[in-house]
């Protein structure tokens, strides 16, 4: 397993690498994003995900997209909901996740952050799911998952600010399943059948959309 200190690392040098690159003399790439779609269900299971992504310019032909999530109960779930005080069986749902990709722009329009790119995806969430009788007791069963991938996309501005992303890609994940408890105690889970195979899995399969506004 990856140790923490790795992923600060990879902060820092992606941190160190944008401070280090040389200006250019064209316009900067500033591009805010997000999927209004993820609002009535997430990337997690059973979520409702607020996402907010910034894209900035490295070099010619180079960019870094930063991202972060919110998680909290999709709609679907608290429009079925009893009011409060009423019903034990209520869920709590909540995390967040954040994400920072390297892009490489290739094509007559790299240049301006348009057409088509490669990079690598570098994915962590962390989300709690419990009853609300749980939860506010400490207990909650909560899923961490950490990924990077290799990704191809394309990207492409409307009306010379209005822009639109599309990728997909492959590659590593690791995830863990565990029971955190009101004492501190935390115990390994496991649904014993197909499902834990597909979260447990090291294979990351991954894509997204999202809309934004250059400036």
């Amino acid at each position: 397993m990856v140790k923490k200190s790795t992923y600060l690392f990879l902060f820092l040098l992606i941190g160190i690498t944008a401070i280090a690159q040389p200006k250019t003399k064209r316009p900067n790439v500033n591009i805010l994003k997000t999927n209004p779609l993820l609002l009535l269900w997430g990337s997690m299971p059973f979520t409702s995900e607020t996402r907010l992504m910034y894209e900035f310019e490295l070099g010619k032909t180079e960019t870094l997209m930063l991202s972060f999530s919110y998680y909290r109960t999709t709609p679907f779930l608290r429009w079925n909901e009893e009011p409060k005080g009423t019903a034990n069986e209520n869920w709590y749902i909540g995390g967040f996740r954040f994400q920072v990709m390297k892009k490489y722009y290739f094509g007559k329009h790299a240049t301006t952050a348009q057409g088509k790119y490669t990079g690598f995806l570098f994915s962590h969430h962390d989300v709690k799911y419990a009853p609300y009788r749980l939860h506010l007791k400490g207990t909650d069963f909560r899923i961490v998952s950490t990924s990077l991938c290799w990704v191809v996309g394309k990207q492409r501005k409307w009306l010379n600010a209005v822009t639109y992303d599309m990728y997909c890609g492959i590659g590593y994940k690791n995830s863990n399943l565990n029971i955190n408890y009101w004492n501190g105690k935390k115990t390994s889970y496991s649904f014993d059948n197909e499902i834990d195979r597909i979260i447990l899995s090291h294979l990351k399969v991954c894509a997204g959309f999202n809309i934004g506004y250059s400036f």
